[in-house]
């Protein structure tokens, strides 16, 4: 008979869910070569009812042997605000840590009970260059900077042809651009969706002492110019960012550098 194993990998990942009644967990087991080892199903509507929406037990295996299990740490993480519309509602699925103590139960209520939602663009005069929709917050215990890029909307085209857009991330001051990130090129859309989560390894006190600069871009080349390959830009100071309770709004465009 074969011998037992018990790996330990100690990952965290993390996932975008937009309705967690009707989504699923799927996790496969495999042996490199050699074919699956086991398969586990959680439906998210499990957390739902979960004490603190946490799930942190051993699961067991099907299509494994009889005593097969993964030990896992399962959790909803709210990313949304008084700001989204529901059809634009963003959780989080990862081993990160609980909502504030002093509000212990604002995730359960919020998760499960969604009312109230308002436009995030709603009381102010909307760019014309477009707007483009982030979460931002820091997971303080594993010191990290988590930036989710949703969508953009209303884009001004400089030119009829719709462009190819992508959106680039820095973390400023940055001499060697070491902190750039990019999205994946959404193909002629002027309202394109991205829902890409972009992770920086950084305590919340380097955070602070950052800018996070955000270009929409054309990803058709302009031979007339580099400068008409940017669409709209988003400048963010961190310092001045409640990052552990986090950000999630709508962003007004501009042309030139200026805080939000």
């Amino acid at each position: 008979d074969a011998l037992p194993i018990s790996p330990v990998w100690d990952d965290t990942f993390s996932f975008l869910v937009k309705n967690p009644h009707e989504e699923t967990l799927e996790m496969i087991v495999i042996d490199n070569g050699h074919g699956i080892l086991g398969t586990m199903s959680v439906p998210l509507r499990d957390l739902l009812n979960a004490e603190g929406l946490t799930m942190d037990h051993w699961f067991r295996l099907k299509q494994s042997g009889t005593d097969s299990q993964v030990l896992m740490r399962l959790q909803l993480r709210i990313l949304s605000s008084q700001h989204l519309v529901p059809e634009e509602d963003a959780l989080n699925v990862a081993s990160a840590t609980l909502p504030s103590k002093s509000h212990p139960n604002y995730a359960d209520q919020d998760l499960r009970h969604r009312t109230g939602y308002t436009d995030g663009a709603a009381g102010t005069q909307e760019s014309p260059l477009g707007q483009i929709h982030l979460t931002i917050y820091v997971l303080e215990d594993e010191k990290k900077l988590v930036v989710v890029v949703h969508a953009c909307r209303k884009l001004k085209l400089p030119s009829k042809e719709v462009p190819d857009t992508y959106v680039s991330l820095i973390l400023q001051p940055d001499k060697y651009r070491a902190t750039k990130k990019k999205t994946a090129v959404k193909k002629k859309s002027a309202n394109p969706e991205f829902q890409e989560k972009f992770e920086w390894d950084m305590p919340l006190e380097e955070v602070k002492k950052r800018q996070l600069e955000i270009s929409i871009k054309n990803g058709i080349s302009s031979f007339m110019s580099r400068d008409r390959d940017v669409i709209g830009k988003v400048y963010i100071d961190l310092s001045q960012a409640d990052l552990l309770n986090g950000l999630n709004q709508w962003f007004e465009l501009k042309e030139e550098k200026g805080n939000i």
